[in-house]
């Protein structure tokens, strides 16, 4: 409880001092991943890929915006599990986390190479939604935002996380791959999908986009609001 706390005033303090003092952010890009291949053997989600994408978006002064975008074309399919990785000089257990919008994760875990999906290589960040009713999981086209912030990171920025997995699982290597539930008529099959990377670890290959000023600054204004309602549900259960 301690350490979520520090980290959280950390967060806080670091984006009410830049706006405070009127810091313009340095515009950065966005790096986007879409999950289009199923990897593991399994079943593919219902409808044609992407079935999710996940976008970092660099709003500068060292903070990042991650948007994880469910795109799932059946009721009953959903997302459990949503793993990327980091570049290997930097260690993740350094990476800040504060709820922006969207759906909640219910946890993020976080490791270097310390996540390995179904037949593909090992990541470094996990996120999961382990609720087992529908307004809990990562379904239809939900998404979920989140600012992210690493100490000790020099250069930290969104193409930070535009490198692939360690290998291990025998399917190739990705960028991002997430476990989808729920599939088939009877919505008890799953499967792994992921970007369709390759490379060894430390490839990079991100689609990149400009990100729009308008986005930076609307970022930064979340990420506080995010951090400060981060402080008050540890106030509530202080």
């Amino acid at each position: 409880m301690r350490l979520e706390r520090r980290r959280t005033w950390w967060l806080v303090l670091l984006v009410s001092a830049a706006l405070g003092l009127g810091l313009a952010p340095t515009l950065g890009e966005a790096v986007s991943f879409d999950l289009t291949v199923e990897f593991s053997g399994a079943t593919a989600p219902s409808g044609s890929p992407p079935w999710g994408t996940i976008t970092f978006t660099d709003l500068g002064l060292g903070i990042v915006q991650v948007e994880f975008e469910a795109n799932l074309q059946s009721s009953t399919e959903f997302i459990s599990e949503w793993s990327f990785n980091l570049d290997p000089s930097f260690d993740p257990n350094n990476l800040l986390f504060a709820f922006i919008s969207g759906n909640d994760a219910d946890v993020i875990a976080t490791g270097a190479d310390a996540f390995q999906a179904d037949g593909d290589g090992k990541f470094d960040v996990q996120f999961e939604w382990t609720g087992s009713s529908a307004g809990d999981r990562l379904d239809g086209t939900e998404t979920s935002v989140y600012s992210i912030t690493c100490t000790l990171c020099s250069g930290f920025n969104a193409s930070s996380f535009d490198f692939t997995s360690a290998t291990g699982g025998g399917q190739g290597v990705f960028h991002t791959a997430a476990h989808v539930q729920g599939i088939g008529p009877s919505a008890g099959l799953s499967g792994w999908v992921g970007d369709g990377g390759t490379g060894g670890e430390g490839g990079i290959g991100g689609e990149q986009v400009p990100a729009p000023a308008t986005l930076v600054f609307l970022g930064l204004g979340l990420v506080g609001l995010g951090a400060r309602q981060a402080i008050r549900r540890l106030r509530q259960r202080a």
